[in-house]
Protein backbone atom coordinates (compact mmCIF):
# COMPACT_ATOMS: atom_id res chain seq x y z
CA UNK A 1 0.00 0.00 0.00
CA UNK A 2 1.25 3.48 -1.39
CA UNK A 3 1.27 5.95 1.57
CA UNK A 4 1.91 9.36 1.17
CA UNK A 5 1.86 12.43 3.73
CA UNK A 6 0.43 15.50 3.25
CA UNK A 7 1.90 18.01 6.46
CA UNK A 8 3.08 21.11 7.75
CA UNK A 9 6.73 21.45 9.22
CA UNK A 10 6.22 21.09 12.74
CA UNK A 11 7.73 18.95 15.45
CA UNK A 12 4.87 16.98 16.43
CA UNK A 13 3.95 16.27 12.36
CA UNK A 14 7.56 14.48 12.23
CA UNK A 15 6.82 12.74 15.50
CA UNK A 16 3.46 10.98 14.50
CA UNK A 17 5.17 10.37 10.38
CA UNK A 18 7.98 8.37 12.45
CA UNK A 19 5.72 6.44 14.06
CA UNK A 20 3.48 6.01 11.15
CA UNK A 21 6.63 5.16 9.19
CA UNK A 22 7.58 2.77 11.86
CA UNK A 23 4.51 0.44 10.74
CA UNK A 24 3.49 1.34 7.25
CA UNK A 25 6.58 2.94 5.16
CA UNK A 26 5.64 5.92 3.46
CA UNK A 27 6.43 6.11 0.16
CA UNK A 28 6.74 10.15 -0.12
CA UNK A 29 6.48 13.34 2.56
CA UNK A 30 5.38 16.62 0.89
CA UNK A 31 5.52 19.55 2.93
CA UNK A 32 3.47 22.52 2.48
CA UNK A 33 5.65 25.85 3.38
CA UNK A 34 2.73 28.03 3.23
CA UNK A 35 5.05 30.79 1.97
CA UNK A 36 3.00 33.67 0.85
CA UNK A 37 3.74 37.16 -0.82
CA UNK A 38 3.56 39.58 1.58
CA UNK A 39 1.08 41.47 -0.16
CA UNK A 40 -1.57 38.07 -0.28
CA UNK A 41 -0.63 38.28 3.34
CA UNK A 42 -1.83 41.45 3.87
CA UNK A 43 -4.70 41.25 1.54
CA UNK A 44 -5.82 38.48 3.72
CA UNK A 45 -5.73 40.47 7.00
CA UNK A 46 -6.99 43.78 6.15
CA UNK A 47 -9.35 42.26 3.44
CA UNK A 48 -10.34 38.85 3.38
CA UNK A 49 -10.82 37.95 6.93
CA UNK A 50 -12.19 41.35 8.13
CA UNK A 51 -14.88 40.67 5.43
CA UNK A 52 -15.53 37.51 6.61
CA UNK A 53 -15.81 37.71 10.64
CA UNK A 54 -15.47 41.72 10.71
CA UNK A 55 -12.58 44.39 12.06
CA UNK A 56 -13.32 43.64 15.56
CA UNK A 57 -12.95 39.79 15.19
CA UNK A 58 -10.43 39.80 13.08
CA UNK A 59 -7.98 42.01 15.28
CA UNK A 60 -9.22 39.78 18.29
CA UNK A 61 -7.61 36.97 16.55
CA UNK A 62 -4.40 38.50 15.80
CA UNK A 63 -4.00 39.36 19.18
CA UNK A 64 -4.24 35.89 20.11
CA UNK A 65 -1.30 35.00 18.09
CA UNK A 66 1.12 37.69 19.51
CA UNK A 67 -0.26 36.43 22.53
CA UNK A 68 0.86 32.81 21.60
CA UNK A 69 3.56 33.94 20.86
CA UNK A 70 5.16 35.96 23.52
CA UNK A 71 3.18 33.88 26.29
CA UNK A 72 2.82 30.85 25.62
CA UNK A 73 4.81 28.82 22.66
CA UNK A 74 7.60 28.46 25.07
CA UNK A 75 5.99 26.70 27.76
CA UNK A 76 3.81 24.49 25.42
CA UNK A 77 7.45 23.51 23.78
CA UNK A 78 9.02 22.22 27.27
CA UNK A 79 5.37 20.75 27.70
CA UNK A 80 5.75 18.96 24.30
CA UNK A 81 8.92 17.49 24.53
CA UNK A 82 8.02 16.16 28.21
CA UNK A 83 4.75 14.42 26.95
CA UNK A 84 5.32 13.17 23.43
CA UNK A 85 8.96 13.00 22.82
CA UNK A 86 9.65 12.10 26.56
CA UNK A 87 12.53 13.78 26.79
CA UNK A 88 14.32 12.95 23.60
CA UNK A 89 15.57 15.39 21.18
CA UNK A 90 13.03 16.29 18.72
CA UNK A 91 12.60 14.48 16.10
CA UNK A 92 13.55 14.69 12.19
CA UNK A 93 11.80 13.84 9.77
CA UNK A 94 11.38 9.81 8.99
CA UNK A 95 14.51 8.14 7.46
CA UNK A 96 15.03 7.46 3.68
CA UNK A 97 11.93 9.31 2.79
CA UNK A 98 11.59 11.27 -0.11
CA UNK A 99 10.83 14.90 1.14
CA UNK A 100 9.23 17.80 -1.31
CA UNK A 101 7.92 20.83 -0.13
CA UNK A 102 5.62 23.46 -2.04
CA UNK A 103 4.59 26.78 -0.93
CA UNK A 104 0.71 25.14 -1.04
CA UNK A 105 -0.45 21.73 -1.12
CA UNK A 106 -2.95 22.90 -3.92
CA UNK A 107 -0.33 24.66 -5.92
CA UNK A 108 -0.75 22.63 -9.35
CA UNK A 109 2.79 21.43 -9.51
CA UNK A 110 1.87 19.40 -6.53
CA UNK A 111 -0.96 17.97 -7.54
CA UNK A 112 0.94 16.64 -10.83
CA UNK A 113 3.65 15.59 -8.41
CA UNK A 114 0.53 13.38 -6.11
CA UNK A 115 -0.16 12.07 -9.65
CA UNK A 116 3.12 10.90 -10.44
CA UNK A 117 3.38 8.67 -7.17
CA UNK A 118 -0.81 7.94 -7.62
CA UNK A 119 -0.70 6.85 -3.94
CA UNK A 120 -3.23 4.21 -1.98
CA UNK A 121 -3.69 6.48 0.58
CA UNK A 122 -2.75 10.13 1.31
CA UNK A 123 -2.67 11.28 4.60
CA UNK A 124 -3.14 14.95 6.16
CA UNK A 125 -1.76 16.53 9.41
CA UNK A 126 -2.37 19.90 9.52
CA UNK A 127 -2.08 21.40 6.37
CA UNK A 128 -4.47 24.02 4.02
CA UNK A 129 -8.00 22.83 3.15
CA UNK A 130 -7.44 20.37 -0.06
CA UNK A 131 -8.97 21.22 -3.24
CA UNK A 132 -10.28 18.23 -5.43
CA UNK A 133 -8.20 17.62 -7.52
CA UNK A 134 -5.16 17.00 -5.14
CA UNK A 135 -7.88 14.63 -3.17
CA UNK A 136 -8.37 12.92 -6.12
CA UNK A 137 -5.27 11.75 -6.68
CA UNK A 138 -5.18 9.53 -3.61
CA UNK A 139 -6.50 5.95 -5.37
CA UNK A 140 -8.16 4.74 -1.98
CA UNK A 141 -8.61 7.59 0.16
CA UNK A 142 -7.48 10.73 1.94
CA UNK A 143 -7.17 10.75 5.62
CA UNK A 144 -7.27 13.48 7.74
CA UNK A 145 -6.69 13.92 11.57
CA UNK A 146 -8.37 16.25 13.52
CA UNK A 147 -8.79 17.17 17.15
CA UNK A 148 -12.15 17.51 17.61
CA UNK A 149 -15.46 15.48 17.25
CA UNK A 150 -17.29 14.99 14.28
CA UNK A 151 -19.72 16.44 12.90
CA UNK A 152 -20.03 18.78 16.05
CA UNK A 153 -16.93 20.33 16.27
CA UNK A 154 -15.86 20.86 12.38
CA UNK A 155 -13.20 23.37 11.98
CA UNK A 156 -11.96 24.89 15.47
CA UNK A 157 -12.13 21.48 17.07
CA UNK A 158 -11.96 20.67 20.87
CA UNK A 159 -11.30 24.14 21.74
CA UNK A 160 -15.12 25.09 21.02
CA UNK A 161 -16.50 22.30 23.36
CA UNK A 162 -14.30 23.74 26.03
CA UNK A 163 -15.60 27.28 25.51
CA UNK A 164 -19.19 25.80 25.41
CA UNK A 165 -18.84 23.71 28.47
CA UNK A 166 -19.00 20.89 26.86
CA UNK A 167 -16.10 18.66 28.51
CA UNK A 168 -17.66 15.29 27.87
CA UNK A 169 -17.64 15.58 23.91
CA UNK A 170 -13.63 16.29 23.34
CA UNK A 171 -11.34 13.66 21.56
CA UNK A 172 -9.89 13.29 18.14
CA UNK A 173 -11.56 12.22 14.95
CA UNK A 174 -10.14 10.04 11.47
CA UNK A 175 -12.07 10.60 8.88
CA UNK A 176 -11.97 10.79 4.71
CA UNK A 177 -11.27 14.12 3.04
CA UNK A 178 -13.97 15.10 1.16
CA UNK A 179 -14.84 19.08 -0.26
CA UNK A 180 -15.97 20.58 2.78
CA UNK A 181 -14.28 21.30 6.28
CA UNK A 182 -13.69 18.22 8.27
CA UNK A 183 -16.84 16.80 7.04
CA UNK A 184 -16.18 13.31 5.56
CA UNK A 185 -17.04 10.04 6.69
CA UNK A 186 -15.25 8.40 9.77
CA UNK A 187 -13.19 5.73 10.30
CA UNK A 188 -12.47 6.31 13.98
CA UNK A 189 -13.07 8.65 16.52
CA UNK A 190 -11.93 8.68 20.44
CA UNK A 191 -13.16 10.86 23.16
CA UNK A 192 -10.16 11.92 25.03
CA UNK A 193 -11.49 12.73 29.00
CA UNK A 194 -10.12 16.59 29.97
CA UNK A 195 -8.98 16.06 33.90
CA UNK A 196 -9.32 19.08 36.18
CA UNK A 197 -6.49 20.41 37.97
CA UNK A 198 -4.39 18.79 35.63
CA UNK A 199 -5.05 19.17 31.74
CA UNK A 200 -4.67 22.37 29.90
CA UNK A 201 -5.50 23.20 26.47
CA UNK A 202 -2.37 22.62 25.33
CA UNK A 203 -1.69 19.06 26.86
CA UNK A 204 -5.31 17.91 26.16
CA UNK A 205 -4.23 18.75 22.68
CA UNK A 206 -0.73 16.67 23.27
CA UNK A 207 -3.18 13.72 24.32
CA UNK A 208 -5.28 14.13 21.45
CA UNK A 209 -2.41 13.77 18.96
CA UNK A 210 -0.85 10.80 20.34
CA UNK A 211 -4.38 8.78 20.78
CA UNK A 212 -4.93 10.28 17.15
CA UNK A 213 -1.55 8.44 15.53
CA UNK A 214 -2.62 5.32 16.97
CA UNK A 215 -6.13 5.29 15.12
CA UNK A 216 -4.33 6.66 12.32
CA UNK A 217 -2.33 3.39 11.95
CA UNK A 218 -5.21 1.30 12.62
CA UNK A 219 -7.16 2.93 10.04
CA UNK A 220 -4.11 2.53 8.00
CA UNK A 221 -4.25 -1.51 9.00
CA UNK A 222 -8.08 -1.78 8.03
CA UNK A 223 -7.45 -0.42 4.98
CA UNK A 224 -4.21 -2.68 4.12
CA UNK A 225 -6.64 -5.62 5.10
CA UNK A 226 -9.47 -4.52 3.20
CA UNK A 227 -11.87 -4.22 5.90
CA UNK A 228 -12.06 -0.16 6.86
CA UNK A 229 -15.89 0.79 6.98
CA UNK A 230 -16.00 4.35 7.41
CA UNK A 231 -19.41 5.71 8.51
CA UNK A 232 -21.10 9.25 9.34
CA UNK A 233 -22.72 9.78 13.00
CA UNK A 234 -26.29 11.12 13.46
CA UNK A 235 -25.34 14.92 15.43
CA UNK A 236 -25.84 18.05 15.22
CA UNK A 237 -23.52 19.66 12.51
CA UNK A 238 -21.26 22.43 14.14
CA UNK A 239 -18.22 24.46 12.06
CA UNK A 240 -16.72 27.00 14.36
CA UNK A 241 -14.08 29.36 13.58
CA UNK A 242 -9.89 30.37 14.46
CA UNK A 243 -10.55 31.89 18.55
CA UNK A 244 -9.79 34.74 19.75
CA UNK A 245 -7.43 36.27 22.47
CA UNK A 246 -10.64 36.93 24.48
CA UNK A 247 -12.26 33.98 23.98
CA UNK A 248 -8.95 31.97 24.70
CA UNK A 249 -8.45 33.56 27.87
CA UNK A 250 -12.03 33.24 29.17
CA UNK A 251 -11.49 29.43 28.47
CA UNK A 252 -8.48 29.13 30.16
CA UNK A 253 -9.60 31.32 33.10
CA UNK A 254 -13.02 28.49 33.39
CA UNK A 255 -11.14 25.70 33.03
CA UNK A 256 -8.27 26.76 35.37
CA UNK A 257 -11.75 27.14 37.93
CA UNK A 258 -12.67 23.42 37.23
CA UNK A 259 -14.48 23.59 33.91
Amino acid sequence: MNIVALTNDSELSRHTLRQIHARFPLQAVVVEARRRPWRAKLRWWLITRPRSYGWLRTLDQAAFIIYKKLFLEAAENRLRRRMVFQGEPAPDWPPQVPLRAFDSVNAPECADYLRGLAPDVILVLGTSVLKPEVIAAAKNMALNIHCGIIPEYRGGGNFWAFYRGDLGNVGVSIHKVDAGIDTGDILYQQKIPFTPGQDTLASHYFKCILAGTGLFLKALEDLAQGRAQPYRRQAPDGFFPSHTLTEYLRTAARLRRGG
